[in-house]
C-alpha cells in the first residue's frame, strides 16, 4: 500500500490560462475594506488608512473537518473520552462531522424520522435520523439490509448513538470499499507527526 506524499511535496499545478496582469483588474484599492459601491479601477479613491495599518492581525479560522470513520473508531473515541473526560477525538483530532458507511440491520420508522442499528463489520451502533418535513416515500427506501452513507456526530444522551444529519443509500458496492480506504488514509494522515 503506497501512501501519497503530503500536498506540500507535490509539484505545483501548471497554469492553463495566461497570467493576469494588474492592468486587467485595475488598482489594488478596488479591494479595500472601506470601499464603497462606486466605480472600478483607477477612477476610485484610495482606501483610507487605519491607525494600525502596519500591524497585521492573525486571522483565526475555525477548522471544520469531515472525517470518514468506522464504528470501531467511534467506540474507541467514546471509550477514550470516558477515560479522560476530554472532548471526543479521533486520532488526536476533533472532527466537525463524521462519515459512516454501513448496512442497516434494524429500522424503526417514526413520524419524525428513523431509529436504526448500523453495522459496518467493525461493530454495531444505534443511530437516529430526524426529518422535520419528510417527503412521501423518502424514508421507505431505508430498509434492513440496505447499505447507507450517513454523516453526523456522536451523542451520548440518552445513550451513546450516532446522530445522523444526512442519509442516502449507497449506489455501488465500490463505495463500501472506497470508504474503508478513506478511513485508513485519514487515520494514517492524522497519526503521522507533522
Amino acid at each position: 500500500l503506497k501512501i501519497a506524499p503530503p500536498p506540500s511535496a507535490l509539484p505545483p499545478c501548471p497554469r492553463s490560462s495566461p497570467p493576469v496582469s494588474p492592468a486587467m483588474l485595475g488598482s489594488s484599492a478596488m479591494f479595500g475594506s472601506t470601499q464603497g459601491f462606486g466605480g472600478f479601477g483607477d477612477s476610485q479613491a484610495p482606501a483610507a488608512a487605519s491607525p494600525d495599518a502596519g500591524a497585521k492581525k492573525a486571522r483565526v479560522e475555525e477548522k471544520q473537518t469531515c472525517l470518514p470513520v468506522t464504528i470501531r473508531a467511534i467506540e474507541s473515541a467514546v471509550k477514550q473520552r470516558a477515560d479522560t473526560s476530554d472532548d471526543l477525538k479521533f486520532y488526536g483530532a476533533e472532527p466537525g462531522a463524521l462519515i459512516l458507511v454501513a448496512v442497516l440491520e434494524n429500522v424503526v420508522r417514526q413520524s419524525t424520522g428513523l431509529e436504526m442499528t448500523l453495522n459496518d463489520a467493525t461493530g454495531r451502533i444505534k443511530a437516529r435520523y430526524f426529518v422535520t418535513d419528510p417527503q412521501p416515500g423518502e424514508l421507505e427506501k431505508f430498509a434492513p439490509g440496505t447499505y447507507v452513507c450517513a454523516f453526523g456526530g456522536v451523542r451520548s444522551a440518552p445513550t451513546t448513538h450516532f446522530a445522523i444529519n444526512g442519509l442516502r443509500t449507497v449506489e455501488s458496492a465500490d463505495e463500501v470499499s472506497y470508504h474503508a480506504i478513506e478511513v485508513a488514509h485519514a487515520m494514517l494522515s492524522l497519526q503521522q507527526p507533522a
